[in-house]
This record gives C-alpha cells, structure tokens and sequence, in this order.
C-alpha cells in the first residue's frame, strides 16, 4: 500500500473531504500486489495510468459513449475519427491556446471556441476569419486562429 500526501491543487479543492480540508493536503492510496519493486517505480506507474484514466475520461466526453452502430467496422471507423480527434484537440491546445482553455476539457474548448460564429471570407487572394467582436470568447478564437497561422510550414 502506498500513501501519498500533497499539497491541495485548486482542480481538486471541490473534492476535499473535512479532514483534507482541516489539514491542507489531499491523500492518495495505492493498493498492489506487484512484489519486488522500488517505491519510486510503482509510484511511477501509478501516476502513468492515471494519464490514461484522464485519456478516457476525455474520450468518453467526445462520443466515445455514442457509438453509432450495431455494426463492429462502423463503430471501427467511429473510434478511428475519434482518436484523431483527440489527437487535433491536444495539438491544438498545445500549439494555438493558452490559459485555462490550453487546459480546460473538450467541452469547454467546444462550447468557448468552437461555437464561436464566426465567417472564412476570401479576399485579396487570402482568407480571412472574422470574429463577431461582440461574442464574449472572440478574442480567444482570434488568438488561437493567429497562433496556428504563425506557424512553421511542416512541409
């Protein structure tokens, strides 16, 4: 069994039972029966398959739950543009956001930036997004929107 005490981050402060909340820190337990390992390395790993918890947890919030066929290669062809997804978001919050939406959940980023109305107009031989400026979350669009077009050609 391994315990673990730190310090409270404010993404948990909700959770905290009286006694966290009493003493300041938040407690982790750990229970295995793996044998003949270092602290530290099972420490280690615990903390990795937290990572993926946190992965699935964020998949299931983009459809992983609706799948939309009894059909196994639909479904297949489902998951495949799920992960794909996944993989835009990350890059995207990564690359072009910044704040609390480079961390926010796929709901947030969805409903803070991705339904932002906005137009993609040609003009002058370049395109062109503009924002509506009175939306609340415009400027954070135009950033990331900014952010990806100063990108490096990868090519």
């Amino acid at each position: 069994m391994i315990v673990r005490r730190e310090p409270v981050h404010p993404k948990y402060a909700r959770d905290l039972k009286p006694y966290e909340i009493a003493t300041g820190f938040r407690y982790q337990a750990v229970a295995t029966n793996t044998a003949g390992r270092q602290l530290q390395w099972l420490d280690a790993r615990h903390r990795v398959h937290a990572h993926v918890e946190s992965g699935i947890r964020r998949s299931k919030s983009l459809t992983l739950t609706r799948l939309p066929s009894f059909k196994f290669a639909l479904n297949q062809a489902w998951c495949t543009l799920l992960a794909l997804a996944m993989d835009l978001l990350s890059w995207l919050q990564l690359l072009a956001l910044d704040g609390k939406l480079a961390r926010a959940e796929p709901a947030t980023v969805r409903s803070e930036l991705f339904d932002v109305p906005a137009k993609l107009t040609d003009h002058a031989r370049r395109r062109e997004l503009k924002f509506d400026p009175a939306w609340p979350a415009s400027h954070a669009a135009a950033g990331a929107w900014d952010r990806v077009q100063a990108l490096p050609d990868p090519g």
